[in-house]
């Protein structure tokens, strides 16, 4: 948890404007290309959206200009606001891109995004065409676009509402121009049980000092209520993963009532300390906000995310000798490996998705397949390949539900180990997977079946903090043609050794009475394969093919 002394938070921004005089929020910090703050001659620049009246009462809402020294004092607001468009003008991001701003915003968020430009930062010319709207992602509302570049392309996180739930989605873009949904789905979806069960809004991003990673900010509540909202940060390495608990509650830090949201600005100050700028208007959005300035002590946040290793990084020491020596995972191994074998021709281009480490290479490479091996950890990769060290494989650091783009035309796709079980979006991942193959290309996977004694159809959270979804076999059967995918077969296995203690699967060599019916039930097992009804195995294997 952070800690942030209450003294160290201090209003910088009121509505004593008269376009603004009903409340300002989301202050945004002009930022580079990369999402770093920027200072112009040693004053930043923060944007924030500010509403003369209620909504209801022909309030419009406008984008005002301040600027500000480097450790947050000495304010200068602007009488006017710097934008206007539509009823409801509300920014996401301004970025200085070479000779010009850019600002990211919505007219409406029923409408979707625009983009105004500024030689000057105070006169703004709008572009009228719309960058994207609420319909590429299933949603009623989109708002709040953040932009920045962290490599050769430019990414775009932003609030979405859906079903009634607001969640965090993601486009790109060569050009900063011309958007691309990143497959149209959430870039996570959190446990509904968990502190952000109900929404997460306000994305932003907040580069490392080392370029390693990001710090992605966002609000978060488990209830409806305005009061639930929190702020909340994650790393983002490989991809975005939800905070496990919020660092700066209302409560926590004495403020007045209202939503506590709207962290949109970050900049660095002398001695590690962080300058946070959210909004904490009234429970109707904007009556009353004002925009705060909280100065984090000792900046432990870095130190906090690094600290926060990814579940499979810690799996990935042990990943090997669990394979080699648990008598269910040995069982299971060569039963898919005896499977795979069945499945693929020499030259076949095949993408193992969510690999670990590796395990079915042997059987791929004994056909002549030419392999792919793809994981979100680089400690899983590294554990791969130094068991093949003398295998022609390239390795690849990826997400199964955004695989680049240069993984196309593949003969086909393994993702076995129930590594769809972990997927933040089994949707999202299937319509990948459905992209990255060729016509007539094969997708197999396995995922936990929610019928078997040992499962359940709800999301389950482990204690090494991943997060698993088993899936009945009609409900994956709608979801691949749902994708685009043919479904072609579906097998079973492991209907009854799970339901032992799971202390008799440990090793090869113990002794006694668990040993002796581990392996005989192993036995019995293999000989029922094909005989037991589908629907009552433990584990799913999936067979589908790209139309």
């Amino acid at each position: 948890m952070l800690r942030i002394g209450t003294r160290q938070i201090q209003a910088v921004i009121s509505p004593d404007r008269e376009w603004c005089r009903f409340g300002v929020r989301d202050p945004v910090v002009l930022t580079d290309e990369t999402g770093r703050p920027l200072l112009e001659n040693d004053r930043l620049t923060v944007f924030f959206n500010g509403r003369d009246r209620p909504m209801e009462e022909g309030g419009i809402t406008r984008v005002g200009r301040a600027l500000c020294s480097a450790d947050g004092a000495g304010w200068q607001v602007a009488d006017s606001p710097v934008l206007d468009d539509g009823d409801y003008c509300a920014l996401g991001s301004a970025v200085r891109r070479d000779d010009e701003y850019w600002i990211y915003y919505s007219p409406g968020t029923r409408d979707g995004f625009r983009v105004a430009r500024s030689i000057d930062g105070k006169h703004w010319r709008r572009e009228e065409r719309l960058l994207l709207t609420p319909g590429q992602f299933n949603c009623s509302r989109i708002g709040l676009p953040f932009v920045f570049r962290p490599s050769g392309r430019w990414l775009m996180l932003f609030e979405g509402l859906r079903h009634h739930r607001f969640r965090i989605y993601q486009a790109h873009s060569d050009d900063g121009f011309h958007w691309v949904p990143s497959a149209g789905e959430p870039v996570f979806m959190p446990d509904d049980q968990a502190w952000d069960g109900y929404a997460q809004a306000n994305p932003s991003v907040f580069p490392r000092d080392d370029n390693s990673s990001c710090i992605l900010f966002y609000n978060g509540s488990a209830v409806e209520e305005p009061q639930g909202w929190e702020i909340a940060a994650t790393s983002w390495q490989e991809k975005p993963r939800p905070a496990s608990s919020p660092f700066l509650s209302r409560d926590q830090a004495s403020l007045p009532g209202g939503r506590l949201e709207g962290t949109r600005g970050l900049a660095p100050q002398a001695d590690g300390v962080l300058a946070l700028y959210f909004a904490l208007p009234g429970n109707d959005s904007y009556k009353d906000g004002a925009i705060y300035l909280a100065k984090l002590e000792d900046a432990p946040l870095n130190a906090q995310l690094e600290s926060e290793e990814r579940a499979n990084d810690r799996l990935a020491d042990t990943y090997f000798d669990i394979w080699d020596r648990y008598p269910i995972q040995v069982f299971t191994q060569k039963l898919e490996s005896g499977w795979l074998a069945e499945q693929v021709s020499p030259g076949d281009r095949v993408l193992l998705a969510g690999s670990g480490g590796a395990r079915e290479l042997p059987a791929l490479l004994d056909k002549g397949a030419r392999v792919i091996a793809l994981d979100l950890s680089q400690k899983m990769l590294d554990a791969g390949k130094a068991r093949f060290a003398e295998a022609e494989v390239t390795w690849r650091r990826g997400d199964v539900c955004n695989l680049p783009e240069d993984i196309a035309s593949m003969d086909a796709i393994y993702a076995l180990g129930g590594v769809f079980a972990y997927v933040d979006s089994l949707d999202c991942a299937l319509r990948s997977c459905r992209t990255a193959l060729r016509p007539g290309g094969n997708l197999i996977f396995t995922i936990m079946n929610a019928d078997h004694p040992t499962e359940a159809p709800e999301r389950t959270t482990w204690p090494d903090g991943r997060v698993r979804q088993a899936r009945t076999l009609d409900d994956l059967k709608a979801r691949i043609a749902a994708a685009g995918l043919e479904f072609v077969e579906a097998r079973g296995y492991r209907f009854l050794v799970d339901l032992l203690p799971a202390q008799w699967n440990r090793a090869v060599d113990t002794s006694g009475a668990p040993s002796e019916i581990l392996t005989r039930l192993l036995e019995l097992e293999e000989d029922m394969l094909g005989l037991l009804p589908v629907e009552r195995a433990k584990f799913l294997w999936i067979h589908a093919k790209a139309g």
